[in-house]
């Protein structure tokens, strides 16, 4: 299976634990991933939050009465690494890091191009949008689907059951994106060091564009 993600985004994978004598330390292997990576970052924009929206009220709408296809589809969503001067203003903008491995002992730290690094806050309001895009692959609406679906062709695939949808997660953590960021490319790096003082780092480069 060379694409599988969990409900709160974390990919397929599989623990590791050590032990010396009474005491272990334990970390996440992610399949097909080095073992170095330990999370997944993701720019949180009013863009996306509109396409979300619109995708989660036709999912939760009476099937019998809703439209047959989705309002807005993967294709709809733009670019979310490419932000507005407008984007940077919005109190909805953040930075989401994944840390599949995270917990309450983790601590997460977020540092803009050259400046200081800032502690990162957890979040267990704060859904995934990696984890919540990766969820939308259901509504593409090809017959494929249908068929794991039980339905006979050309019957339309349905969208994943309540129950299923993401609304939050445990080793979540949101950063403030500077307001004052010039035209031009970035990088953001994140640094988690877990219970263990096992350190991992990912960096994520985006544009802010006129």
């Amino acid at each position: 299976m060379p694409f599988s993600y969990q409900r709160d985004g974390g990919p397929k994978g599989h623990m590791i634990i050590e032990f010396n004598g009474n005491q272990y330390t334990d970390s996440f292997k992610a399949s097909g991933l080095a073992a170095d990576r330990q999370m997944n970052l993701s720019l949180r924009t009013d863009s996306f939050l509109a396409w979300y929206e619109a995708l989660r009220t036709w999912q939760n709408s009476d099937p019998a009465t809703r439209p047959a296809a989705p309002p807005v589809t993967l294709h709809d969503l733009g670019d979310q690494r490419v932000l507005t001067p407008e984007d940077l203003t919005s109190p909805n903008l953040a930075l989401v890091a994944n840390v599949w491995n995270g917990s309450t002992a983790s601590q997460v730290t977020c540092q803009y191009d050259d400046r200081l690094p800032e502690p990162a806050l957890r979040d267990q309001n704060t859904a995934d949008p990696f984890a919540l895009r990766t969820q939308a692959y259901v509504f593409r609406y090809t017959d494929g689907f249908t068929l794991w679906n039980g339905t006979q062709l050309p019957a339309p695939p349905q969208p994943l059951p309540t129950f299923l949808q993401t609304t939050g997660s445990t080793h979540v953590w949101t950063c403030a994106v500077p307001d004052d960021l010039t035209p031009g490319s970035h990088q953001v790096r994140v640094q988690t060091t877990d219970v263990h003082n096992n350190i991992s780092a990912e960096k994520l480069v985006f544009e802010v564009r006129e």
